[in-house]
């Protein structure tokens, strides 16, 4: 086992603080971090997608895009340096505000076909009841014919 392997193990273990493994090996924290990055095989990434290193609120978020929508790929840059975000994030930001009237079309699309949908439904529901409503109506009146019926002329099984 190499020196970097068994730095991992221990550091898995969680037994021995990470600074104390750090002095053993003559390496810093970030060192021990990289190497154990390295033997599980998770990639580095200039992206912090996993990250959010801004700490910004969606407003704020904002803000900074209408900021450095003027702005060229230098002043970008050194905004983004200014502020501890990284261009990428910009990027990314971008592409959600892009997005997110697009998706607000595609939702009251589905919602108006769904809409259209019950309404249709609905209309169906209150034909039926309709009909049942008169089916109802009418098996009433002819009860009360035919008790009226038997109360005039009499039952036909009494004769």
């Amino acid at each position: 086992m190499d020196k970097k392997q068994e730095a991992v193990g221990r550091m898995r273990d969680g037994g021995t603080p990470i600074e104390k493994i750090a002095k053993e090996y003559g390496v810093c924290k970030a060192t021990l971090y990289n190497w154990r990055r390295d033997i599980e095989g998770i990639p580095r990434s200039a992206s912090p997608k996993n990250k959010d290193t801004s700490g910004l609120s969606s407003e704020e978020k904002f803000n900074v895009l209408i900021e450095t929508s003027r702005m060229n790929e230098h002043e970008k840059a050194e905004y983004c340096r200014s502020k501890g975000i990284y261009i990428e994030q910009l990027k990314e930001w971008e592409e959600i505000c892009k997005n997110a009237n697009a998706r607000q079309v595609t939702f009251s699309r589905e919602l108006k076909e769904e809409l259209r949908k019950e309404k249709e439904n609905k209309a169906k529901i209150e034909r039926e009841l309709r009909r049942k409503e008169k089916a109802l109506a009418e098996a009433a009146a002819l009860l009360v014919l035919r008790k009226k019926a038997q109360a005039i002329w009499g039952d036909p099984e009494d004769e």
